[in-house]
């Protein structure tokens, strides 16, 4: 959809991706299983990952990710545990965010944590249609290679 995009790609799902774009080419990729995860640990009766808690617990991981990750196993909330597990990813993918543009693509219930994570980090994430880019993609890759 932005054919001369350079900047990060964070596309959020059962599996993370973060993808380095320059020169119209993927530099870099990481991928994490967070959002396997947030389903695994889940509490069955934890409610929406929308609940408070969220932002502290993202700050904690953030500040002390060894501290967070023993905390993975008691946490009751699906909030807490969505900031304790995106805090964690963004401990480990901050070469790919700090200092970077950042759009986030992909599952519509995980886009807006991870933009409001971001955010809490001075990042200006932008949000957009997962699908919408991938189309364009495909299209431009297509029409690459029919000439």
């Amino acid at each position: 959809a932005s054919p001369g995009f350079d900047g990060v790609i964070c596309q959020p799902g059962a599996t993370t991706t973060w993808a380095r774009i320059s020169a119209q080419e993927i530099c870099h990729f990481a991928c994490f299983p967070t959002g396997d995860l947030l389903d695994h640990l889940s509490p069955r009766n934890g409610g929406t990952t929308g609940d408070t808690g969220f932002d502290a617990a993202l700050d904690a991981a953030l500040a002390q990710p060894h501290r967070a990750y023993g905390r993975l196993a008691t946490t009751t909330s699906r909030a807490e545990l969505a900031g304790l597990l995106i805090g964690l990813e963004l401990a480990a993918a901050k070469p790919y965010w700090l200092g970077e543009r950042v759009v986030v693509l992909g599952d519509p219930a995980l886009m807006p944590l991870y933009a409001r994570a971001l955010t809490t980090q001075g990042v200006q994430a932008a949000t957009g249609n997962a699908e919408a880019a991938l189309l364009a993609g495909l299209y431009a890759a297509f029409q690459t290679v029919a000439g």
